[in-house]
């Protein structure tokens, strides 16, 4: 006797999460020029510079980490004259550029832990010519150049940088950003 095909059993899909909008207020005696929401979507990090600060000293940026559960926002010790930051994808780290008082444009490549519970620590040197960085699942800092057409990579273990020019034939643009895959050290580029 011919055999029947039996009827296709299929699971309906999973329902997209729901959408989530967030309105955060911070403080209006800061003046934040970068900020970054942790990948558990608990915590606000801010590059701010005090809004009303009369001396140079006062004028600095530090990070300041708000937790969303409180009111409180926290300068992170140590992160004074920072330029620019990032998170590391699991969140744990906070990698940033420090310019220290009077030392023109040589900047400092440092880690931290996001939580602030230890100072930074330095492990390279940061160059002019760079601009955006962010942080890949494997620790090292990627760095594309202002221009778009050169990225570094910065080891966290012993600060050596490996450079290489962005060409592809026939292509007459730039990067314009950087974001890391999730699970390796792959990056999407977009031009």
């Amino acid at each position: 006797a011919p055999r029947r095909s039996s009827p296709s059993r299929t699971r309906p899909a999973a329902a997209p999460p729901p959408l989530a909008s967030l309105s955060i207020e911070l403080p209006a005696s800061l003046r934040i020029q970068l900020s970054h929401i942790s990948p558990d979507g608990r915590t606000v990090y801010m590059m701010a510079a005090k809004r009303d600060a009369t001396t140079a000293e006062g004028r600095r940026s530090w990070i300041y980490r708000r937790d969303l559960e409180s009111y409180k926002v926290k300068a992170l010790p140590g992160t004074e004259g920072v330029r620019t930051f990032a998170l590391s994808p699991d969140g744990r780290w906070i990698y940033a550029t420090l310019f220290a008082e009077g030392d023109g444009a040589v900047g400092r490549l440092a880690r931290l832990p996001s939580d602030g519970s230890a100072p930074p620590v330095t492990f390279g040197t940061w160059e002019d010519s760079w601009g955006r960085a962010i942080v890949l699942p494997g620790g090292d800092l990627l760095v594309l150049n202002l221009q778009g057409t050169e990225i570094a990579q910065v080891s966290v273990r012993d600060g050596r940088t490996r450079k290489a020019a962005l060409r592809m034939e026939g292509f007459r643009g730039y990067v314009q950003s950087l974001r890391p895959f999730l699970r390796d050290d792959r990056v999407f580029a977009n031009m």
